[in-house]
């Protein structure tokens, strides 16, 4: 049923063809910068990633702990759009990680059939943009953060150790920021004028 699909798509499952097919223009998406996301994956997924590698998260990361991190749950963004794989699909060694290879223009074309594309990255423009493009009043509590991630639960390598985005994720990303410019400069709005229609709490 229609509710179901909805749930499904919050739930992290792939966006498959027929999902897409039924809710095309009716389906909105918020983007994060993907070192950003690496991150955030890393400090809610690592604890129990060392914890099978049998290391105490009070130790230093040994960097091929996040290397090997990185590399399974490379492209999932992608691969979540384009309907290949569940989206918390090799965050962990609880779940079956089975390696695809990104369809990156699927996802990209995807993006196309969104009703809206926000970032995280800006996220008072993103809620602007949105009441811009749908109306109502920008309410403070959309500005607030609900879902903290704790960086602290697990270290994080030093600054020499070098991880490298893929390329699929990196790819969309750059669609999304585009996708998100054009509707941002469609409808001539400012951060400026974000920050007066959309305040935060007192």
């Amino acid at each position: 049923n229609d509710g179901a699909a909805i749930v499904s798509w919050m739930g992290h499952h792939p966006l498959t063809d027929d999902v897409f097919r039924k809710w095309r223009g009716s389906i909105f998406g918020v983007f994060r910068e993907p070192w950003s996301h690496l991150r955030s994956m890393w400090a809610y997924f690592g604890p129990s990633w060392l914890r099978v590698a049998n290391r105490s998260n009070s130790t230093n990361v040994i960097p091929r702990d996040l290397l090997s991190f990185s590399a399974r749950v490379a492209g999932s963004t992608v691969l979540q759009v384009s309907g290949q794989r569940h989206g918390m699909d090799c965050l962990s060694h609880a779940y079956d990680c089975t390696h695809m290879m990104p369809d990156t223009r699927k996802a990209l074309d995807r993006l196309g059939g969104f009703a809206f594309v926000g970032l995280t990255a800006r996220w008072r423009d993103s809620m602007c943009l949105f009441h811009a493009m749908f109306g109502g009043p920008c309410l403070a509590v959309e500005l607030e953060q609900y879902h903290q991630t704790n960086y602290r639960r697990v270290p994080w390598p030093p600054e020499d150790v070098s991880i490298e985005i893929d390329l699929a994720t990196k790819l969309f990303y750059s669609g999304a920021v585009e996708r998100f410019q054009r509707d941002w400069e469609m409808h001539k709005l400012t951060s400026g004028l974000c920050h007066y229609r959309c305040p935060s709490r007192p």
